[in-house]
């Protein structure tokens, strides 16, 4: 058997709030990362709730709701499931349930975050590979929402 006829899994988490070119453009790397080693692959969106949103980026964000998030995802052709991560379903949980190969990560994911280091030793612990993809760093949620209050003006 073909070892590229062999199914590989790969998740990636996020919030996607405001979803925008360098979300999909992203998502779209993912999954030609994928189909350069496999031909039967799986991406799966671990979406982060409206809940864990707000404590970490404050009340006014997500601008969307987890279920509108999610509808979006899912309509997109590179992804092949969203899984929305609650308390009651967690990140550990479903990469325990997954047992992905792959777990991406953007470029732009700030190497000091606390956050990141518990993904990634969870990952290892798992037999999980992290691989931080190329993302066009100059295009994020937060200036999309404040160039949108200031008026759309620079």
């Amino acid at each position: 058997m073909d070892p590229r006829d062999s199914t590989i899994t790969a998740v990636t988490l996020g919030c996607f709030d405001l979803l925008h070119v360098g979300h999909v453009s992203f998502l779209a790397k993912c999954k030609e990362f994928l189909n350069s080693i496999s031909r039967s692959n799986r991406l799966i969106v671990l979406l982060s709730s409206d809940t864990s949103i707000r404590s970490s980026k404050g009340n006014d964000r997500p601008i969307y709701p987890e279920r509108d998030r999610e509808y979006l995802l899912e309509h997109i052709t590179t992804v092949d499931e969203v899984k929305i991560v609650t308390v009651e379903n967690t990140f550990q949980e479903y990469m325990y349930e997954i047992a992905p190969s792959f777990f991406f990560k953007g470029s732009d994911t700030k190497l000091d975050c606390k956050h990141l280091a518990e993904e990634v030793q969870l990952c290892a612990k798992n037999g999980t590979h992290t691989v931080l993809i190329s993302v066009n760093d100059t295009i994020h949620t937060s200036e999309i929402i404040q160039r949108i209050k200031s008026n759309g003006s620079n």
